[in-house]
């Protein structure tokens, strides 16, 4: 019968996952194994991928440690089995004694081996009787040790190169995908990352963002993801501030504005942390290549038409949830041409994309506003943490002049903000038509962008099981094909007339 080992595989940086760590420790657990035929790998996995051994992130609930700590204490690894790790620093950095008291003596104890796989020393309940004590001991001290320099020459890094941001001296940091390390813009990623802020804010979803990048040929850009995005419209180094999000509490909420050339304007940054906090509290949306998905509703179910393809172009729409669960949910059969929807959306979107156009091109009032809202958000979080690092600190002059200076500015802020939102900018009816006009015509040319800015403002198109169509007040019904012509018969109960469309959904020749 074979014996059983088990692989535990740790590193504190998500750097690391990509480089060349975790593939190493894999790669010497199986060159182990093919050492050891006697021994098989448990099913088990422990691993800690980007956790702290240094702050014991990997004891915390969830940690690949704490999972085999409690295997251990519950009997799933039993004595004479072996644990096998890179390194003993890979069961965690904490001061030796702790490392002992919580880690090392648990899995001794129990009668489980480590075996550390750099150096194939194995470690069990003989070792506090041996030499392999004082080993082990020397090798956490050193471990611990070598954490707390690396810790020590990471603050003083970080305190030079903020000292010399504040001071506008160029300094190599670690910068966006739109920055070289010296902070200068690269103008071709640039461009595109201004794309992604706008198009979030009109509503388009990151992963459909993502996905227009990847489309840009753009080489940086070629796998541009979701999260990628996301992490873009959270980054204060778009507007150009350098905000430290360590866990030093000796650094704890310094943000240094003007450290880099900012790409976009402060109004468009903040508007999109206000989408996010929209979004989280909002279902699901997702964004529709077609423009029509999403704003056609089932006056019966409530659901969402969908589009139907002939010969892989979009011929028609029907209810989805009829489609699929037949009439135990819905008993709405109509399959109405897309042409039909067409006309209708462009008879009423007018007041819609007015509506979308005012809240996406503010007055300058109104950019203000949305401005010193979110600079008053910053600065409250920068107070907080500031606050918070304070009393983790025996006496640190610096922090109470940072938060003397961060109240001053809150205080500042709140006088302009009441200016502001008592100024009214009116805009022009003459401007603002001709302004909706030329938007509806550019947005008909991008239909992902039309469809999320019609869903954010409420958009809709509903159809009844009789064949009616509403927006509001307004009703028409589909009296089917014309067979001489072709074209699609739509009366119109406004108008008391019918109406003759292309299958484009344009108004056809009589």
């Amino acid at each position: 019968m074979k014996k059983i080992a088990h692989s535990y595989v740790r590193f504190s940086s998500d750097k690391q996952q990509h480089g060349s760590s975790l593939e190493r420790q894999d790669t010497r657990v199986a060159d182990w194994l093919r050492a050891h035929p006697d021994y098989e790998l448990s099913s088990f996995q422990f691993r800690d991928l980007g956790r702290s051994g240094f702050h014991a992130e990997h004891l915390e609930e969830g940690g690949g440690m704490a999972k085999l700590l409690a295997a251990i204490k519950a009997g799933h690894i039993q004595a004479g089995e072996v644990v096998l790790l890179e390194h003993i620093d890979r069961a965690g950095r904490l001061p030796m004694w702790d490392m002992e008291e919580q880690i090392i003596r648990p899995i001794l104890r129990a009668g489980v081996k480590l075996h550390t796989l750099h150096d194939g020393v194995t470690y069990d309940e003989s070792a506090q009787f041996n030499g392999q004590a004082l080993l082990l001991s020397v090798q956490l001290q050193q471990a611990h040790q070598y954490s707390k320099n690396l810790q020590r020459m990471v603050k003083a890094a970080y305190v030079k190169r903020i000292k010399a941001a504040r001071d506008g001296k160029a300094t190599v940091r670690n910068t966006p995908i739109w920055l070289t390390t010296s902070g200068e813009i690269i103008p071709h990623i640039a461009e595109h990352v201004r794309e992604a802020f706008t198009l979030y804010v009109s509503g388009v979803g990151k992963n459909a963002i993502a996905r227009r990048l990847r489309l840009s040929g753009v080489a940086e850009l070629a796998k541009c993801s979701g999260p990628t995005v996301e992490g873009w419209l959270r980054n204060t180094a778009a507007i150009g501030h350098w905000t430290y999000n360590g866990d030093n509490p000796e650094l704890e909420g310094t943000d240094i504005p003007d450290a880099y050339p900012p790409i976009i304007d402060k109004e468009l940054f903040f508007r999109a942390q206000k989408q996010k906090e929209k979004a989280k509290t909002q279902a699901h949306r997702r964004t529709s290549k077609h423009l029509l998905v999403g704003l056609v509703k089932c006056a019966d179910c409530g659901g969402n038409f969908i589009i139907q393809n002939k010969d892989g172009v979009p011929h028609s729409l029907r209810c989805l949830s009829r489609q699929r669960l037949r009439e135990a949910l819905c008993t709405n059969t109509k399959c109405i041409p897309k042409g039909v929807f067409d006309y209708v959306r462009r008879q009423t979107q007018s007041a819609f994309i007015q509506q979308a156009r005012r809240e996406q091109n503010l007055s300058k009032s109104q950019k203000r506003v949305i401005e010193i809202r979110g600079e008053l958000e910053t600065l409250g979080a920068q107070a907080r943490r500031l606050t918070k690092a304070l009393m983790a600190v025996d006496d640190m002059p610096e922090l109470l002049e940072q938060l003397g200076d961060v109240k001053s500015k809150q205080d500042a802020l709140q006088a302009e903000l009441l200016v502001q939102e008592r100024t009214v900018d009116a805009p022009s009816p003459i401007r603002e038509k001709s302004l909706v006009k030329e938007l509806s015509v550019t947005l008909e040319s991008d239909p992902e962008k039309m469809n999320a800015l019609l869903k954010g403002v409420g958009y809709t198109i509903t159809v009844a099981p009789d064949g009616s169509i509403t927006h509001g007040e307004r009703k028409w019904t589909y009296q089917g094909i014309d067979r001489r012509t072709g074209n699609l018969k739509l009366w119109s109960e406004a108008d008391q007339k019918a109406v003759m469309l292309t299958r484009d959904g344009y108004a056809a020749k009589q």
